[in-house]
């Protein structure tokens, strides 16, 4: 193994510069049409008389894309190119191996995952593109933006980017449409981006009774409830739930868990050389996973078993095929998959979307460890419901669009406030005195903007706490339920420190009284201790010693 990878770097070192210009005009054709960040990673090859260099593709969704491009380059250039395509949904990792191994290694070849990046790179396979020498291929690879590196460090590129693929449920919505009646389609669509797992669950064995007795009860999604329809014509086809390709266990061992992987790891190369230690920490992520894929694959096309899984009858073209032909309301794949379900049913092209994977991950030790890594799926929403001017005054209560965009937030538990654009850009151009004058005569206790803080405040559990003296008054932004001395600490960590006492009393009666002074012969100060617990509005007067 040893003599073979020296010998093939040597092939590759003596022929790199006359490959890099071959694949020069190539790749830029390629790089002109990006569709995303699968990317290539680039050997050199030993030519033949056959070709000048080889090319190993490793999607097969997109052999006839590639071919069309690599006939057209022959055309322009004269040079020719070796192209060689597995199957679509084959595993291409070790036929991508041996080749690497061999005397016609290809010039370039795909990557889809960090874990195959990180064994190419350590076995010298790939060329970082900051070595080309080429100044127009160099310039080609300056033009690669960061965020479509193919690197381990985060700042050495080894690939030009070819395409993006994501993935999660695609549904028929004729399918759905039959089964829940197609005026709620869209509802169904909508409910279930925001739904629990629990729900997903439930919906999941509810469609597998329907499709086996023909009847389920109501499954709820998202707050909004669903009946079946009776049994017709779309519905009297299925066999399953989803469309499980049993033998492929890259749809599960590579894809599926990807979900999982993502929630625990940074990114993709952190997960690929992690240690014992950190997988075990995401222990509870990767039961989830388990969980589902139970659930999936007890409910598919195919009874779980044997058949399940033999090659012949379960694999990618098959699963592909059972989905384009009605037999199931899912498939679990990517964007790739779009061409190969239309080439096996060109009428269902108009009717596919796609849907989320749900793991169940809800207890709070979950939602903490997944928390930890900043996924924008975990922030917080705020919907703005942009009104005309005569809806402001009741605060868009009558308005029909506001109600719907209030209950489906409270679905997912969101914040909702009402502006009118037009409103505020007036507003914006007045002094204080004139906007409050203005917003008087609208009948307008706030603006669009204070709605804005209320609400951002709301739903991230936040509030304030003043302090005030001769020369300023100021508002500090903490935790509801923060207790008095981790609140001084907001101002300097020598005041929770040194803590020994708070004066407190509500702003409004501040106000009312017209000093601390006269708050406190009115009995409306109050002197706390370490164990209060701040207010909104509270004014509060810190006594510490250090």
């Amino acid at each position: 193994m040893e003599q073979d990878l020296t010998e093939s770097q040597e092939i590759r070192q003596s022929g790199k510069q006359e490959a890099i210009m071959k694949m020069k005009k190539f790749a830029a054709m390629m790089l002109a049409g990006v569709l995303a960040t699968t990317t290539m990673g680039m050997g050199v090859s030993a030519s033949d008389d056959d070709y000048d260099f080889y090319f190993f593709n490793i999607k097969g969704e997109d052999a006839d894309a590639m071919q069309a491009a690599v006939d057209a380059y022959k055309e322009e250039t004269g040079v020719t190119i070796k192209l060689f395509t597995l199957g679509s949904g084959t595993d291409s990792s070790e036929a991508l191996r041996a080749d690497l191994q061999s005397d016609h290694m290809p010039a370039i070849f795909g990557v889809q995952d960090a874990q195959r990046l990180v064994e190419y790179q350590e076995g010298g396979y790939t060329m970082p593109l900051s070595d080309a020498t080429n100044e127009e291929f160099k310039a080609l690879a300056d033009a690669i933006p960061e965020n479509f590196y193919l690197t381990r460090d985060g700042e050495t590129n080894y690939g030009v980017p070819l395409n993006i693929e994501g993935y999660g449920y695609i549904v028929d919505t004729r399918v759905i449409g039959a089964m829940f009646g197609e005026d709620n389609t869209d509802a169904f669509i909508e409910a279930y981006k925001t739904a629990s797992y629990a729900e997903f669950e439930a919906m999941i064995n509810a469609m597998q009774q329907y499709i086996t007795d023909g009847t389920a009860d109501d499954i709820t999604l998202s707050g909004s409830t669903f009946s079946f329809a009776e049994k017709n014509d779309i519905t009297s086809k299925l066999k399953g739930v989803i469309a499980v390709a049993g033998s492929e266990k890259w749809t599960y061992g590579d894809h599926l868990v990807n979900i999982a992987v993502d929630g625990v790891f940074s990114d993709s190369v952190a997960a690929a050389e992690a240690t014992t230690e950190q997988l075990e920490a995401g222990k509870p992520v990767w039961e989830a996973y388990a969980k589902l894929l139970d659930l999936l694959t007890s409910h598919a096309q195919t009874e779980r078993g044997p058949e399940l899984i033999n090659q012949t009858t379960n694999g990618y073209d098959q699963a592909v095929a059972s989905f384009a032909n009605g037999e199931t309301v899912f498939i679990k794949q990517g964007n790739w998959c779009y061409t190969n379900i239309t080439k096996a049913n060109a009428d269902i092209a108009d009717y596919m979307t796609f849907l989320p994977i749900k793991l169940d991950v809800t207890d709070e030790d979950e939602l903490a460890l997944l928390k930890e890594y900043n996924l924008l799926t975990y922030k917080p929403v705020i919907y703005a419901a942009n009104v005309a001017e005569d809806d402001l005054a009741d605060d868009g209560a009558s308005n029909e669009m506001v109600a719907k965009v209030r209950e489906f937030a409270a679905g997912e538990h969101s914040e909702v406030f009402v502006i009118c654009a037009q409103i505020e850009e007036e507003i914006s151009e007045l002094d204080d005195d004139e906007k409050a004058m203005f917003l008087d005569d609208l009948g307008l206790k706030e603006s669009g903007l204070e709605k804005l803080i209320k609400a951002s405040y709301h739903i991230l559990g936040l509030m304030s706490f003043l302090t005030a003296g001769e020369d300023e008054t100021r508002a500090w932004t903490i935790k509801i339920g923060t207790k008095a001395p981790q609140a001084a600490g907001k101002i300097h960590s020598d005041f929770e420190r040194g803590f020994i006492k708070a004066e407190v009393v509500n702003y409004k009666d501040l106000l009312e009284q017209g000093s601390l002074a006269a708050a406190r012969e009115k009995g409306l100060v109050g002197m706390e201790g370490k164990d209060y617990v701040v207010q909104d509005g509270d004014v509060i007067l810190f006594r510490f010693n250090v």
